[in-house]
């Protein structure tokens, strides 16, 4: 097979580092990173290869993506593929030792802010819908909303099985990275990869009951 594809969810600040040594990882078994999509990355089977890879990160680049490519290209990397505001790069295979693309304090700091300006948001997300639900059950009591979502058929289905299913699956990974001996993070981040999909899945279905309720809430409240 000249083409291997791995389920990808989308690189940030706090996995970058774990990312670029990933991609090293592999590169090293004979997989060249190619491609990454919203969900999927594609490598193609070569020869095993000692690579550097950078993942940067730039928000809004406009008309001034090509002079941020050409200085990146200037610096030893290698321009691979970018998905949203993701950029993926290699080394240069004349270069060891690329520049580092990022070594001004404030262009870091402004990354860290808008990562975790998005990671709040999802927050506030999460403690509104807490806080519906609570409105609801001291607003009409517990019973409707229990006998109505909490024991019907639908929810043993869309809720308790995917939330166990969620559990089980993350049990299951952190045992899994206890037992890589040496403690490699590209291998510990291999494990999170391969059971990602299903972690996904079963948090996506969760949150979809829950989302009901939420919506079946605001309905009585209106």
């Amino acid at each position: 097979m000249n083409y291997l594809y791995k389920f990808w969810p989308r690189p940030e600040i706090e996995t970058k580092k774990k990312v670029e040594q990933y991609l090293a990882y592999m590169a090293a078994r004979g997989y060249q990173f190619e491609s990454a999509g919203l969900c999927l990355a594609s490598f193609k089977k070569g020869e095993p290869q000692e690579q550097c890879y950078c993942v940067d990160f730039f928000r809004d680049l406009g008309q001034a993506k090509d002079e941020y490519l050409q200085l990146c290209g200037d610096s030893g990397w290698e321009y691979i593929d970018s998905t949203s505001y993701v950029y993926y790069f290699r080394n240069k295979s004349e270069i060891e030792s690329p520049v580092p693309l990022h070594t001004d304090a404030q262009v870091e700091k402004n990354n860290f802010d808008d990562t975790y300006r998005n990671g709040r948001v999802g927050t506030v997300f999460c403690i509104a819908y807490v806080l519906i639900i609570l409105c609801g059950f001291i607003i009409y009591g517990p019973e409707d909303i229990i006998s109505e979502f909490f024991l019907s058929t639908k929810t043993i289905f869309l809720f308790y099985l995917p939330l166990v299913l969620f559990v089980s699956t993350f049990i299951y990974g952190q045992k899994k990275k206890r037992k890589i001996k040496d403690g490699n993070p590209a291998k510990r981040y291999e494990v999170f990869l391969n059971i990602s999909p299903l972690l996904y899945l079963s948090l996506l279905l969760v949150m979809m009951q829950v989302g009901s309720i939420v919506i079946y809430i605001v309905e009585k409240l209106m």
